[in-house]
């Protein structure tokens, strides 16, 4: 019996192991590049869904502290519904923490009004 059972284990190990869901998650995590960073922080963080909108000249800056492994966004975007005429966009300056290997979450961030006069 305990041979059998160790061979039903290897088969759905190795039946597991070459599954194309379990293979691709392996290959590519899903934060690890600047574009999937930044897409999920868009989707996920209130400010981002409420307040700003067409970002450009985004950066993305990922490092550690501690034992944390950090990221730093910088990016101006519009303002999300536009208040006034001649201040339609901040500066971004947002940095946050890697929580897992697909969930990331912005810890701190600031906004800077940017105004034509």
């Amino acid at each position: 019996m305990r041979t059998l059972s160790s061979s039903l284990f290897l088969v759905v190990g190795m039946a597991l192991g070459a599954s194309p869901v379990f293979a691709q998650a392996e290959r590519t995590p899903p934060l690890k590049g600047d574009a999937a960073l930044i897409q999920h922080i868009k989707r996920t963080d209130h400010v981002f869904q409420a307040v700003l909108t067409g970002c450009r000249e985004e950066r993305v800056t990922r490092g550690s502290a501690g034992r944390k492994i950090t990221f730093s966004y910088r990016a101006q975007c519009d303002i999300k519904p536009r208040p006034e005429d001649d201040c339609r966009s901040y500066a971004v300056d947002a940095s946050g923490t890697f929580d897992g290997p697909e969930w990331a979450t912005v810890r701190e961030m600031k906004l800077t009004l940017q105004c034509s006069n």
